[in-house]
């Protein structure tokens, strides 16, 4: 029964539609009316900052980031807890969170009881990778940071700075010498990426065919 509950806080964690529910909390507002419909924090941000300004746009973008990154960090540590993790030697709990860890980044971008809409993954990805190893999330998000940065923080070139955290994240990892399920784990992770951003690359490459005037 006690592997059951788990179980079930486990999915409900992970079923949980952070930036749909924090909109509704904070002004009754459906997330997914406004802006591009996604409910990732960075829509959030966009919306309320074209609504309130620009500081409440951040606050609340990076609440909901914060929160669904959290949310995937707590599911990978709490799989230790499991009883069946318990009879599982290293690699093989290692291998279970990185399934798991897979589940959880799918269920955020194809929630079921959404539609199978739902967020871009990248910061559920962030929290996966700091439950398997905070070195190369912490590298990762360095390297994301470092491209927002060249970018002036422009909401509009995010997507840009997750497609450089999650090469950096690979890369790091082939570096560092992690073991080669996460190394596969992170290649995979990198088309997830890129087409969860695809409407925002399709603007991009759009952008860079207009002639200049």
């Amino acid at each position: 029964m006690g592997q059951f509950i788990s179980i079930l806080i486990i999915l409900i964690i992970a079923l949980f539609p952070t930036g749909l529910v924090f909109c509704f909390l904070v002004d009754r507002r459906d997330i997914r009316k406004f802006g591009s419909g996604n409910i990732g924090g960075t829509n959030v941000g966009r919306v309320y900052k074209s609504i309130y300004g620009a500081g409440v746009g951040r606050i609340y973008g990076t609440a909901v980031i914060l929160i669904d990154t959290l949310k995937a960090a707590f599911i990978i540590s709490f799989i230790e807890t499991l009883n069946i993790a318990t009879d599982l030697g290293p690699n093989q709990l290692f291998s279970l969170k990185i399934g798991v860890g897979i589940l959880v980044i799918l269920i955020n971008i194809f929630n079921p009881i959404l539609k199978f809409k739902a967020g871009k993954g990248i910061a559920t990805g962030l929290g996966v990778l700091i439950g398997l190893d905070p070195k190369i999330a912490a590298l990762a998000f360095l390297a994301f940071i470092l491209m927002l940065t060249v970018h002036k923080f422009n909401r509009d070139d995010v997507f840009k700075a997750s497609i450089t955290g999650s090469v950096a994240a690979f890369a790091c990892s082939i570096a560092l010498g992690a073991p080669i399920l996460e190394i596969v784990f992170l290649f995979i992770f990198i088309p997830f990426v890129i087409y969860s951003h695809r409407d925002n690359i399709d603007k991009y490459k759009k952008l860079l065919k207009k002639p200049l005037t």
